[in-house]
């Protein structure tokens, strides 16, 4: 039995990859954050994402992987709005080259 179709066309091609900028993880991951435990599942829905997304683009963040990627030339205000240290409070920035920098300083 001989198929109908060409062997070169392919009835279903397959699907492409997401590709996230290192400007959408950041700034997800914030936002993520920032989302009260009962809008967190929103926020995932919203994007199509998973909650190991977030928490592999944390990690990243966390080890300093994101921020390296971030132009910073096109995004400054970017990278010092989003980029907290884990375990400061809101509104405290991480100096990525000085390690964790309080707001009194």
């Amino acid at each position: 039995m001989t198929s109908t179709t060409p062997a070169g066309s392919d009835p279903a091609p397959r699907p492409k990859r997401r590709t996230f900028s290192p400007e959408y993880k950041l700034r997800i991951v914030a936002e993520y954050d920032a989302a009260p435990k009962n809008e967190k599942g929103a926020v995932l829905r919203r994007e199509r994402l998973y909650h190991s997304h977030v928490k592999e683009w944390r990690a990243a963040r966390d080890a300093g992987a994101l921020e390296k990627l971030v132009d910073q030339r096109t995004s400054p205000a970017l990278i010092a709005t989003l980029m907290l240290a884990p375990g400061l409070p809101a509104g405290e920035a991480a100096d990525p080259g000085q390690g964790a920098v309080t707001a009194g300083q």
